[in-house]
């Protein structure tokens, strides 16, 4: 995480998802054993034709599941912004995408848990084309149906914590 990243600031929302305050994303980790609250992420998947799901895998030097499978794209919900802005940034900045809001469908706004003290809003972006990513994000990318990804990360592929649990919850109703 550079310094910019650390820096940012973030919306600290109750348990109704309703500002309370600002956090940065550095203090915010630094508490997040016993959060004063919650912050927001907006993530997506994008989903071909075939019902696959384009899974990139993270670069190295990434804090959290370093070489590890992402979400297609996955932002903080910085201080004053919604989840869809957060989202559309996020495509501009991960995979150099200029996308509208007419391109993402909600599907559905997950509630804070325990190891996840904070409210993320899950997308699908309809594609069959590959992103143009950016290579600090991710070095690679498959395109994977739900069920298979989640079985590669049960069998100990390297993802982010919260990546298999999200599909399970939005595409396989589990």
């Amino acid at each position: 995480m550079d310094n910019a990243e650390k820096e940012e600031l973030l919306d600290l929302v109750d348990s109704q998802d309703q500002v309370i305050g600002t956090i940065t994303r550095s203090k915010f980790q630094a508490v997040i054993a016993n959060p004063p609250g919650y912050i927001r992420a907006s993530e997506a998947f994008i989903m071909n034709r075939q019902g696959q799901l384009w899974v990139p895998r993270r670069t190295a030097d990434k804090t959290i599941a370093p070489n590890g499978l992402d979400f297609s794209c996955a932002e903080h919900v910085q201080s004053g912004e919604t989840y869809l802005e957060a989202m559309m940034r996020g495509f501009a900045e991960e995979l150099n995408m200029l996308i509208q809001a007419e391109d993402l469908e909600l599907k559905q706004i997950l509630k804070p848990e325990p190891k996840q003290p904070m409210f993320r809003a899950i997308y699908v972006h309809r594609s069959d084309n590959v992103p143009s990513y950016n290579p600090e994000d991710f070095t690679e990318y498959r395109w994977l149906h739900p069920q298979e990804a989640v079985e590669l990360i049960k069998a100990g592929e390297a993802a982010k914590p919260n990546l298999a649990p999200a599909i399970e919850e939005v595409f396989l109703n589990l």
